[in-house]
């Protein structure tokens, strides 16, 4: 009996043994895994600063969109005022362009005061400018995770371009507004082609981004073990 229980004692050692070599090959190989991810601290902390800075300039150029649709929205509402504006304001402006807004403000007094209603679709142009707006908080917020805003806002500045060509002869806009149309297309797709690079970039600073975290929670782990 006493043989027999020396021979289990001696099994579950060898067993407890075993399992601790496991488990500290395995910490061994989770270590090593993280220091090929950071190969060395100088190089994470260059790579972070890069990625900050990456981080910042993207959301500055978000900024910047959303700020320019949200001043397209709000501007859309008040159109005849804003246009009586301009023409008591238009000495200076070139004939066309003159000629161009007095014949805008005729027909918006005329629809205001006769067909009110006609507006209404004026005011919900408005409203998809400023959810537009909000829909860029997204990228704001986290850009790789929103990328596909920031993808849906370059194809909307490319898309602009036909539809100014194709809507504004059947329309009867004058080349030169439908010209001032396009404008906004290329305009504003420059913030949002560096917004599309940057994250780009980020995307491949990833694993710097996120390495001293890992370290730092693994360290946190053993040390609490």
């Amino acid at each position: 009996m006493k043989m027999k229980a020396d021979k289990t004692r001696r099994a579950t050692n060898e067993k407890s043994s075993t399992k601790r070599k496991d488990t500290n090959n395995n910490c061994a190989a989770d270590i090593k895994a993280i220091i090929e991810i950071s190969p060395n601290s100088n190089t994470s902390n260059e790579m972070q600063t890069q990625a900050n800075r990456l981080i910042k300039r993207i959301r500055t150029m978000v900024w910047i969109i959303i700020i320019g649709l949200s001043l397209s929205g709000i501007t859309a509402f008040p159109l005849e005022t804003e246009i009586a504006w301009l023409l008591h304001n238009s000495t200076s402006y070139p004939d066309i362009l003159r000629d161009w807004l007095t014949t805008i403000y005729s027909a918006i007094k005329t629809t205001n005061t006769n067909f009110p209603y006609l507006s209404y679709g004026t005011d919900w142009l408005a409203f998809a400018h400023l959810m537009l707006a909000v829909l860029f908080v997204g990228p704001l917020q986290d850009p790789l995770k929103n990328r596909w805003v920031i993808e849906f806002g370059m194809i909307a500045c490319v898309a602009i371009v036909p539809l100014a060509l194709i809507a504004g002869p059947i329309r009867h806009i004058p080349l030169f507004w439908r010209l001032i149309d396009c404008s906004f297309g290329v305009l504003a797709i420059i913030p949002l082609g560096i917004c599309y690079f940057g994250c780009r970039r980020l995307e491949s600073l990833k694993p710097y981004i996120y390495s001293t975290d890992v370290v730092d929670e693994t360290l946190t782990g053993n040390a609490t073990k």
